[in-house]
């Protein structure tokens, strides 16, 4: 299980995260998707983008509306742990919050965003040779010309 801390080092402040529906609007748009059993990590690239994050979830992750907070508390609490071994530092990443994610544990929560996050060249380990390299790269969203379906990659291959 992630060492969870209170300390003021792991709190996500206002400049920490994405409060714009533009900012969330162009991680759908232009960034790249990678699809986890519990999650959805879109990294959005580009002018101002400065690690921050983003967290949401639909009414399909969970009917109700306790649900969807849970969810998104789970996922906040692992991006806080983990953010430190980002080693990217111009991107922001936005969390969806699939369907199981309001009953998984947090060392499942934990282990499908770290998948994901190696899988895309963020964090070390073994990629597979899956690198993203336009996130590596930095290239920033607005040069991608891809829809957003165009761009979603399955975990489970």
């Amino acid at each position: 299980m992630p060492v969870l801390n209170n300390s003021d080092d792991l709190c996500l402040g206002k400049n920490q995260r994405l409060t714009k529906s533009t900012l969330f609007k162009e991680a759908f748009e232009g960034g790249k998707a990678l699809h986890g059993k519990y999650l959805v990590v879109f990294i959005r690239t580009g002018e101002g983008a400065s690690r921050r994050l983003g967290v949401v979830a639909g009414r399909k992750c969970n009917r109700l509306a306790v649900g969807r907070n849970k969810a998104k508390r789970k996922l906040r609490e692992v991006y806080r742990v983990l953010r430190h071994k980002i080693f990217v530092k111009d991107i922001d990443i936005v969390l969806v919050a699939r369907a199981g994610a309001v009953k998984a544990t947090l060392d499942e929560l934990t282990s499908d965003l770290t998948g994901l996050l190696i899988r895309a060249g963020l964090m070390g380990g073994k990629s597979k040779g899956k690198i993203r390299k336009a996130i590596v790269e930095h290239v920033p969203a607005s040069k991608h010309k891809t829809r957003v379906g165009d761009t979603h990659s399955n975990i489970s291959d």
